[in-house]
C-alpha cells in the first residue's frame, strides 16, 4: 500500500523564503490498531509496526503480545509495570488508534 506523507520544506528564492508543502509516497503496510477480537498474531503485527516506526527493538515490546481483549483491558499502570520504558507509549498508542507514538 502506498501512503502519502506531507512534508514542509523551506526554499530560498530571490532572497525570500517560501514554505512549500509537498507529499512523498512511501511503501507501507497498514496494520490496524488492535481491537478486542484481535488474535495474538494480529497484536504482534501491530507491535512490530509500532516498534519499527519508533526504532524500538521488538523484544522490548514482546511482553505485550497477548490477545486483543487482554491488551485493551490493561490500565496505564499495568502497561507501565509490563514495560517501564514503553508501557505508557503503548497504552497511549492503543487509545489514540495509531501504530506510532511519534507522528511525523
Amino acid at each position: 500500500m502506498l501512503v502519502a506523507q506531507l512534508r514542509y520544506s523551506q526554499i530560498r528564492f530571490a532572497g525570500s523564503r517560501l514554505c512549500v508543502l509537498y507529499s512523498s509516497l512511501v511503501s507501507s503496510e497498514f496494520v490496524p490498531t488492535p481491537y478486542r477480537c484481535s488474535s495474538i498474531d494480529e497484536v504482534e503485527a501491530w507491535l512490530k509496526v509500532f516498534a519499527s516506526s519508533d526504532d524500538i527493538p521488538f523484544e522490548e515490546l514482546k511482553v505485550f503480545s497477548i490477545a486483543g481483549s487482554d491488551l485493551l483491558s490493561l490500565t496505564k499502570d499495568q502497561c507501565r509495570k509490563l514495560s517501564r520504558s514503553w508501557g505508557v507509549a503503548i497504552y497511549c498508542a492503543l487509545r489514540e488508534g495509531t501504530a506510532s507514538s511519534n507522528l511525523h
